[in-house]
């Protein structure tokens, strides 16, 4: 005997096709729904609906099999999966770098493996990969239902095995989830967003109403206006979170209530209300939601190479015709490959091969990902071969590596390199004090001797000290290092090239300051002035270190262009002038050297040292690409041609 599969409720699939037309609007015209990732959540309620009540309806009758209902789920989930990944890597094979083609194959692994989620979770930093270069992100909302697929048969199998109460147990999962949420979601906003534990509580709400629906069937015994007010109310809630959030807001949190007892709603009000029968079941949403999740798989590839590709967000027109390819190759997935493999003829035989394609395809990721992106696909015999390849070195949008023994100092909390010594180094800035992480490290390699710990802080700009530093005598030296041009807000700026956003090749800062006007400036000024005399007046040593060369000319991605074929080629304008980089600088630079004249900090000026008499040279003496993106020193660079810091540890420290 099978488990039993629920009646067929046409407006489901309507609700569905809610659900994937708001993502699909949010990724490819964010302008236009800025809410529209709530669809995501609306596709939880539904799956956890829908699979709950298989589960609960089977276990009630005493059949429950998990090995049909596995089986049943991989014919589902997998045909399309393995399809959109082996285009994926098809695809990525021509068009790819090697730094991509290797996150690519990690976020493969991921998503074979359906730890997507985790994989994402982990990536989350300043210097990460945008999302919009993330071919296979969206993978993460299939590996959180995955996940729940697996553990919440195994628990309601036991519930009903050994008398628990299942309704009970659903609902405290529920409550313990959304709680979760709620603590998590300011202080771990990430982890909140991508992880099973906040928000399995969307499934489970799904879960919940499934069996309440099995134990008594209230959209039957409700009146028909009650059931319109339920579906009336339920549409109402998905559309203020779908017009009214954006990706500003703490989420899931609270704000996640909206579209899920929204969905809850909808299905609750049953087909035969107004709303539901008349919209939801219609042909055409009918039609979209039978196709949506083959949609959902191959909208956000498409959309993500093109950005790759273009090094910008695409134009309009183009991203509709990417999205109506989108819709042709759901439509087409899910009548030549969903459709023939989901019947039930040879169900082991089909269960077998599909896993092991997903598992190959996982391995095929992994292997790219290990192999550091198969440098070897970009032809040998190109000229500029060697050259792409060490701009695709330099171009890394991820955290620079923490160097070996780096901790975080349980007095400060700041990240620490070093032995422990009683003499210590306080780096006070934002990534550009990041990025001296492993200079720092090589300077304490070459003096072993040296027993100097090095702490790394990151305040609120302009910088205040915390008493208790000023205070602490081990603090002998305080070096301050800015992205000053664009901490003060200078127009000398272009925001929308800097690293890690949504900008020219996703490289848009995540956090846009407004321009500040001469006399805000002066504010800044004054601020520094006072933070410096102060430490100064304890006795501390302070250094500033100035700007370093920033701009399109040096940024690494900026140097290449591709077609959608996979040829590349290189276009390498005349170098950056040493008198364009200082006149950018300005005039920030002026009032940092007024600053250091005034109190008596010492200046360390990166551009005497990174540009010769006339330029502000991208490559090395080596042949190697100084810069990682608009404004910040390629690893290599800053691990093996800075030396300008060295001066901060010539000075004995006692």
């Amino acid at each position: 005997m099978q488990n039993v599969h629920p009646v067929y409720r046409p407006e489901i699939d309507g609700l569905r096709a809610l659900a994937i037309l708001a993502v699909v609007a949010f990724h490819a015209f964010p302008e236009s729904l800025h809410g529209g990732f709530i669809g995501v959540d609306i596709f939880f309620v539904i799956s956890g609906y829908l699979i709950s009540n298989i589960v609960f309806r089977s276990l009630q009758r005493g059949d429950f099999r998990f090995s049909e209902f596995y089986v049943r789920r991989v014919l589902r989930i997998f045909p399309a999966l393995a399809l959109v990944l082996l285009a994926s890597y098809a695809y990525g094979w021509l068009v790819l770098l090697p730094d991509e083609f290797k996150q690519l194959g990690k976020q493969m692994a991921g998503g074979a493996g359906f730890a997507q989620n985790f994989v994402l979770s982990a990536e989350a930093g300043y210097f990460d990969t945008a999302s919009e270069l993330k071919p296979l992100m969206h993978l993460w909302s299939l590996s959180i239902e995955e996940q729940f697929y697996l553990f919440f048969p195994l628990l309601m199998w036991a519930a009903w095995r050994f008398g628990l109460g299942a309704l009970a147990l659903v609902t405290m999962l529920l409550v313990l989830s959304f709680g979760i949420n709620i603590a998590s979601v300011e202080l771990y906003p990430t982890q909140a967003f991508f992880m099973l534990h906040t928000r399995c509580w969307e499934l489970l709400a799904g879960s919940l109403l499934a069996y309440m629906q099995m134990r008594k069937a209230p959209a039957v015994a409700r009146t028909e206006r009650v059931n319109n007010l339920f579906a009336g109310g339920g549409l109402l809630l998905i559309v203020l979170a779908a017009v009214g959030l954006h990706k500003g807001n703490l989420y899931p949190g609270g704000w996640a209530l909206f579209p899920v007892l929204g969905a809850c709603l909808l299905i609750a009000a049953g087909p035969a209300a107004w709303l539901n029968r008349t919209i939801f079941a219609s042909r055409l949403m009918v039609a979209i939601g039978l196709i949506s999740y083959p949609l959902y798989l191959w909208h956000w590839p498409l959309l993500s190479f093109a950005n790759i590709i273009e090094g910008a967000t695409p134009s309009v027109p183009f991203r509709f015709a990417l999205m109506v390819m989108g819709f042709l190759l759901a439509w087409l997935t899910y009548r030549m490959v969903e459709r023939p493999l989901r019947t039930w003829s040879n169900p082991a035989g089909k269960t077998t091969a599909l896993c092991l394609l997903v598992g190959l395809l996982g391995a095929l990721g992994l292997n790219a990902y290990q192999r550091d992106g198969l440098a070897f696909r970009i032809p040998t015999t190109s000229e500029d071969a060697q050259l792409i390849q060490k701009i695709s070195e330099a171009w890394r949008y991820k955290r620079y590596p923490e160097p070996k023994g780096y901790h975080r100092d349980a007095e400060y909390g700041y990240m620490t390199l070093g032995p422990g010594g009683d003499a210590r180094v306080l780096f006070v800035g934002d990534s550009h004090a990041q990025q001296y992480w492993n200079t720092v490290s090589a300077v304490l390699e070459r003096t072993p001797s040296t027993q100097v710990s090095v702490m790394f802080a990151e305040p609120d700009f302009p910088p205040q000290m915390d008493s208790r530093v000023v205070a602490d005598r081990r603090i002998q030296v305080v070096v301050f290092s800015y992205f000053w041009a664009y901490k003060y807000g200078s127009d000398r700026v272009d925001q929308s090239m800097r690293c890690c956003g949504a900008g020219k090749g996703g490289r848009k800062g995540i956090f846009d300051l407004p321009l500040q006007s001469p006399a805000q400036m002066d504010g800044v000024d004054r601020t520094i002035r006072h933070t410096i005399e102060t430490l100064k007046r304890a006795g501390k040593r302070v250094v500033i270190v100035l700007d370093n060369p920033f701009g399109d000319e040096l940024d690494a991605h900026s140097k290449m262009s591709r077609s959608f074929l996979g040829d590349i080629r290189l276009s390498l304008p005349p170098a950056l002038p040493l008198s364009v980089a200082i006149e950018r600088s300005q005039p920030v630079r002026s009032r940092l050297l007024q600053i250091a004249a005034n109190t008596g900090a010492e200046v360390i000026d990166p551009m005497q040292f990174l540009c010769s008499d006339k330029i502000c040279p991208s490559l090395s003496n080596g042949g190697e690409w100084m810069y990682k993106d608009y404004d910040h020193l390629s690893f290599n660079a800053a691990t093996h041609e800075v030396h300008y810091l060295d001066a901060i540890f010539v000075s004995p420290l006692k």
